[in-house]
């Protein structure tokens, strides 16, 4: 048996034989080729006239033949090719089955585009299968091409196809967004494929090097508020700008030294007390600023005020204006001073009290002396300088009778009113009343007045003379002591008697040698020349100053004790030695005196101020000497004070001393 290969089919996967008796040799026959059918035809196998099988594609009945469909069911079938819009579709009965076929109709094709600015419409080389050319937009040469990343809002709104593709010349600059600047530059690239295009431009050339148009972009890079200078000052905030690619660094505040300060907020250093800072905002309130005032201090100060500095440590910048002065009717008066009223009624002191200035009065009350002047005729009159008038005595007055100065008024014989000066210069009435002494003394008899006498009193005459053991001896009576040496006698001398001694003068004899000393009856002599000393010179002579305070001491009414409290100057006194002897009168049988005293013989008047212990001082007049001479001595009871009458001495009487005779 032989194997014969029978036909097969595309659905069978291996081949089938079939087992054939061969009486006669087979011929050698190859593998048969299967052809590929058209459409509407079928695979058969046959045998050769060499006894060989082949494949051979036949029709297939005309009720198997596929019925004919539109072109969308065609183009699923042809494996999801599209046909151009330019295709249309026929029937093609020349086959074993009716088909549809397409046919080219380029009148139907879509137009060329529509290309962007600079560009130019190109036909592409189109397949064979295709009815439609293919279009493209060829940039125009020596640009760069560049794709926007960056759309604005307006260009969001405006629904603008992004990206958007734009052509920029070579140098040109623009920006995306606004962050990004691009520039269009020339470069080289390396491409070995000779003739090639790159993105963004064209070869020039034809060699490895290719010159290409492509665009250059930088990024912005925007400093944070850290990097800012004005973050050591401020406080800083990134704000957005529109279309603007970094953000706004705004100062919202100020700070120092690690310390936040809002605006309007006020501050100052340490140690620096006259400088102060402040965060505030600039003249058109758009930016805020840090700024520092240097204080300065107003030292200007009212009247009676005085600017005094901060002391030292204090924590002040200024100091104050303090007061130093009160005022006062439109006058400055420095704290410790007084001043009166215009009537001298007020006195005014400006004081310090408890750190407040004030302005303190007393007011002067003026003495009521009516019941002083209720027997006296007065004058008031004003006292320059003074708030009380001075009233002044003029008269005195007695019942009707008006006594002037040294005027007296007999009211009866014993009775008498003297109106007299005093030494305050006031009028006052004196009073006398007499009162009669008749106790005399030992060797003095009372005699009464006679009766038509203007006398009040009689008066002790004297009878006898009164020894110094106290014996009574009658006038005219003679005697003489023990030892001889002094005689006495009791005689009349004018209305008085006296006894009258007659003693032999011994002279000294103390300068005199013990040798020469010898006695003479009653008195020790020396036996030598006596010498008499020369007479010494009676001049004026100052007085020590300090022993003239006080020279005025009196006591004032209403003021009490009143003295002068200073020197009088120019104060003087008589001193010297004058001549003095006696000599024995025989005609009185008596020793008379030859007495030579330093006297004033001319005076002048000195002014003298007198206090009172109130304040109250007043002025009087001393009289001082200005020549001197040897005079006959007087009594001191008749050494008359030298005080000029009517005039403002107060002072006391002053008895010029003898010098040593």
């Amino acid at each position: 048996m032989t194997p014969v290969k029978v036909s097969e089919s595309e659905d069978e996967c291996c081949p089938k034989y079939i087992c054939v008796k061969g009486t006669t040799p087979s011929p050698t026959c190859d593998e048969p080729l299967m052809p590929e059918c058209g459409y509407g035809q079928e695979l058969k196998i046959t045998t050769s006239i060499s006894g060989c099988r082949e494949y051979i594609c036949v029709c297939v009945p005309l009720e198997k033949c596929e019925p004919l469909i539109g072109p969308v069911t065609l183009e699923a079938e042809l494996d999801g090719d599209r046909y151009d819009p330019g295709m249309t579709f026929e029937v093609d009965q020349s086959g074993c089955c009716p088909k549809m076929i397409p046919k080219c109709d380029k009148s139907l094709c879509s137009p060329p585009p529509k290309c962007p600015v600079h560009h130019t419409v190109v036909e592409l080389p189109t397949e064979e299968s295709k009815c439609c050319p293919d279009y493209s937009c060829s940039p125009p040469g020596e640009v760069c091409m560049y794709k926007s990343e960056f759309a604005s809002e307006e260009e969001l709104e405006a629904g603008t196809a992004w990206p958007i593709v734009s052509f920029k010349k070579l140098g040109e600059k623009w920006h995306d967004g606004p962050c990004k600047e691009c520039t269009c530059v020339e470069e080289e690239e390396e491409d070995y494929r000779k003739g090639t295009k790159t993105w963004g431009g064209k070869v020039k050339g034809g060699g490895h090097l290719n010159k290409v148009f492509r665009a250059s972009c930088e990024t912005v890079r925007c400093p944070s508020a850290e990097e800012n200078p004005d973050s050591k000052d401020y406080v800083l905030k990134e704000v957005p700008v529109k279309g603007v690619c970094c953000p706004e660094i705004v100062r919202t505040a100020c700070q120092d030294e690690g310390k936040i300060y809002q605006v309007g907020k006020e501050w100052s250093q340490p140690g620096e007390h006259c400088i102060s800072h402040q965060c505030v905002l600039s003249t058109n309130a758009s930016l805020v600023i840090k700024q520092f005032k240097i204080r300065q201090c107003e030292k200007e100060c009212d009247e009676g005020w005085e600017y005094q500095e901060p002391p030292p440590g204090s924590e002040k910048c200024c100091g104050q204006c303090k007061q130093v002065a009160c005022m006062f009717g439109g006058k400055l008066h420095p704290i410790g001073s007084s001043w009166l009223s215009s009537d001298k009624c007020t006195t005014y002191y400006c004081r310090e009290v408890d750190g407040i200035v004030q302005t303190q009065s007393i007011d002067v009350n003026c003495p009521r002396e009516d019941r002083l002047y209720e027997d006296f005729k007065v004058e008031v009159l004003p006292i320059e300088g003074s708030c009380c008038n001075r009233t002044y005595k003029v008269a005195c007055l007695i019942g009707e009778h008006e006594l002037k100065e040294g005027e007296t008024f007999v009211v009866s014989k014993c009775k008498k009113v003297f109106c007299a000066l005093g030494d305050d210069e006031e009028l006052s009435k004196q009073e006398v009343i007499e009162t009669c002494n008749k106790d005399c003394q030992k060797g003095w008899e009372y005699i009464e007045p006679v009766l038509d006498s203007e006398k009040c009193c009689g008066e002790c005459k004297q009878v006898a003379c009164i020894t110094e053991d106290n014996k009574l001896i009658p006038p005219g009576t003679k005697w003489t002591t023990d030892d001889g040496c002094t005689s006495h006698i009791c005689e009349q001398k004018g209305e008085q008697l006296q006894i009258t001694s007659f003693e032999e003068k011994c002279p000294s004899v103390d300068d005199c040698p013990p040798e020469n000393i010898i006695f003479d009856k009653c008195c020790k002599r020396c036996n030598a020349t006596e010498k008499c000393p020369p007479q010494g010179i009676c001049a004026p002579v100052d007085v020590d100053p300090d022993l003239t305070k006080g020279v005025v001491d009196e006591n004032k009414d209403f003021h009490g004790r009143c003295l002068n409290p200073d020197p009088v100057p120019g104060f003087k006194e008589c001193k010297g030695n004058c001549h003095s002897s006696t000599f024995f009168d025989l005609r009185t049988l008596t020793h008379q005196s030859n007495c030579k005293c330093c006297q004033a013989t001319t005076t002048k008047s000195i002014t003298v101020k007198v206090v009172c212990e109130d304040g109250y001082y007043y002025e009087r007049k001393v009289t001082t000497p200005t020549g001197c001479a040897c005079n006959n001595c007087e009594s001191p009871e008749n050494i008359k004070s030298h005080i000029k009458s009517g005039t403002k001495t107060g002072y006391k009487p002053l008895i010029l001393k003898d010098a040593d005779a």
